[in-house]
C-alpha cells in the first residue's frame, strides 16, 4: 500500500506542477516536474541511507520526527482534546499533556531558545490524515513544499538576472546537497520552503505593490521560518530593511546604507544583554558550540577542530574569518577519512570552488537593478556561514546547515560571471559549444 499510495501523490504532485502557470519554464515545460521527481527519488534515498546505513533511529531526525509525530497523531483517537492541544501549541505545555512528551524523542529538546523540532513533528502530524502513516508518503509531501519554495527562490533569482535562467535553474536545483538534505523529511527542505516564500514574495511587493495573496504568502513564509530556524530571520530582518530603504539610491549609496544597517544591528544585538540579561547572543554562540561539541564527541562524528573563541562580541568578531571559510571550504578533501558521505561534501566543495574561480576568471559587475538583492544575498551568506562556522565543528551539521543559503550563493556567482569573457579566455569551450550545436 504504501508503494501505490507514494506513486500516486507523485503522480498528483507531478501533474500539478506541469498544469500550473508558476512552475512554466519557457519551451522546457517538463523539465521544473522532472526536477520535483528527482528531489522526490532523493528523499527516498535518504530515508534508505538512514534505514540501512544510520540504524539508529532515536538519533536519526528523518526518523524520529516521523514516529514522533505517531505518538501525537495516535492520541486523537482517545482524547481529541489532547491531540488538538499539541498540534496547534494552545495549553500545549499542561502537565497532563506531558506524558506524550515523554514518550517522543525530539519533542523536550532543551538545546536551544527554541524548540523547533515541534514544528516538522506537528507537520508530520498533519500528513497523518492523507498519508496512511507511510513515511515515504509523507517523503513526497515535505518535497511538494520544499520544491515550491526552491522554484520560488528560483523565480526571484530570474527576476535580477533574466538572461541566466538555466544556468539558474540547473545550480539552483542540482547542487548535490540541497538536493540531497533538501529532500528529506527534514527541517531542511521546510526552511528552505519558508524562505523561498518570504523572498519572493517580498521581491514582489516592493516592485509590484500589494496584493492579499502577496501579504498572505509573505505572512506563511515568515511564520515557517520563525517556527523552522529563527535565527534565519534574525539574520535576514536587517537586509530586508535595508532593501526597502534603499529602492532607488545609485549603487555606492546602497552599499554604504547595507554597512551602517548591518553595523548597527550587530552592535545592538551584541550590546543587548547590558539591558536585558537574557538576551546574551555572544554566550548563546559560545555555548551552542560546546553542546555541538559534546554531541560529536559523543557520537563519534566527523569533526573539524573547534574554533576557540571567548564570550564576548569581540572575540567573536575576530574569529569570524576563519568560521566562514570553514562552513564555505570544508570538508576538504583531507577531511574524508574514509566516510563516503564526507567525501561527496568534499567534491561538492571542489566544484563550488571550480565556479568560484571561473568567476574571478571571468568577473562582471552587478547591474544597477541588481545591486539591493545582490547585497541581501552578500550579507546573508556572509552571517550565516559565520554563525554556522562559529557553533558546529561537526562536518555533516556544518554541510546541512549550510544549504539554506547556497541557492544565495549560486545566485551571486552567476550573477557576477561574464559569459562573453569567459568563452574568450577559454576557446575550448567555446569550439565545444560549437560542436554540440552542430
Amino acid at each position: 500500500m504504501e508503494i501505490i499510495l507514494t506513486i500516486f501523490y507523485c503522480i498528483l504532485f507531478y501533474w500539478i506542477i506541469r498544469k500550473s502557470s508558476f512552475f512554466r519554464f519557457e519551451k522546457f515545460t517538463r523539465l521544473p516536474a522532472a526536477l520535483f521527481i528527482l528531489k522526490c527519488v532523493s528523499g527516498i534515498l535518504l530515508g534508505l541511507l538512514y534505514t540501512y546505513y544510520y540504524t539508529n533511529h532515536q538519533d536519526a531526525d528523518s526518523f524520529k520526527f516521523f514516529t514522533d509525530s505517531k505518538i501525537m497523531f495516535d492520541s486523537l483517537y482517545t482524547h481529541p482534546w489532547d491531540f488538538f492541544r499539541m498540534l496547534t501549541g494552545i495549553d500545549g505545555k499542561s502537565n497532563n499533556l506531558l506524558h506524550y512528551y515523554m514518550e517522543m524523542n525530539s519533542w523536550l529538546n532543551k538545546n536551544t531558545l527554541y524548540n523547533d523540532n515541534r514544528t516538522i513533528v506537528r507537520l508530520n502530524a498533519f500528513f497523518r490524515f492523507f498519508s496512511g502513516g507511510y513515511y515515504n508518503v509523507h517523503v513526497i509531501f515535505i518535497n511538494f513544499i520544499s520544491f515550491t519554495g526552491l522554484f520560488c527562490l528560483y523565480k526571484t533569482f530570474i527576476q535580477y538576472s533574466t538572461d541566466r535562467k538555466i544556468e539558474l535553474l540547473l545550480l539552483t536545483f542540482l547542487l548535490p546537497s540541497v538536493i540531497f538534505w533538501g529532500s528529506g523529511l527534514l527541517k531542511d527542505g521546510l526552511l528552505i520552503a519558508g524562505f523561498g516564500f518570504f523572498i519572493f514574495t517580498y521581491s514582489q511587493l516592493i516592485k509590484n505593490g500589494y496584493t492579499f495573496k502577496r501579504i498572505l504568502l509573505l505572512l506563511i513564509g515568515f511564520i515557517i521560518l520563525v517556527l523552522t530556524k529563527v535565527y534565519v530571520f534574525v539574520i535576514i530582518l536587517p537586509g530586508i530593511l535595508a532593501w526597502l530603504i534603499t529602492r532607488n539610491y545609485g549603487k555606492l549609496k546602497t552599499t554604504i546604507t547595507f554597512l551602517l544597517i548591518y553595523i548597527f544591528y550587530l552592535l545592538a544585538a551584541f550590546s543587548i544583554y547590558r539591558i536585558n540579561d537574557r538576551y546574551n547572543i555572544a554566550a548563546e554562540i559560545f555555548y551552542k558550540q560546546h553542546n555541538f561539541i559534546e554531541i560529536g564527541e559523543y557520537h563519534a562524528a566527523s569533526m573539524i577542530k573547534p574554533i576557540v573563541f571567548e564570550c564576548s562580541g569581540t572575540s567573536i568578531l575576530q574569529s569570524s574569518p576563519r568560521a566562514f571559510f570553514n562552513t564555505l571550504l570544508r570538508p576538504l578533501l583531507t577531511d574524508v577519512h574514509g566516510n563516503p558521505m564526507i567525501l561527496l561534501s568534499a567534491l561538492e566543495n571542489l566544484l563550488l570552488l571550480l565556479i568560484i574561480l571561473l568567476v574571478v576568471f571571468a568577473f562582471k559587475p552587478c547591474r544597477k537593478n541588481e545591486i539591493q538583492f545582490v547585497l541581501f544575498n552578500v550579507f546573508f551568506i556572509l552571517l550565516l556561514f559565520m554563525l554556522i562556522g562559529l557553533i558546529t565543528p561537526i562536518l555533516g551539521a556544518m554541510v546541512r546547515y549550510r544549504i539554506i543559503a547556497l541557492p544565495s550563493l549560486i545566485y551571486l556567482l552567476v550573477t557576477f560571471y561574464d559569459r562573453e569573457k569567459l568563452l574568450k579566455r577559454l576557446p575550448f569551450i567555446k569550439r565545444k559549444e560549437k560542436l554540440l550545436s552542430a
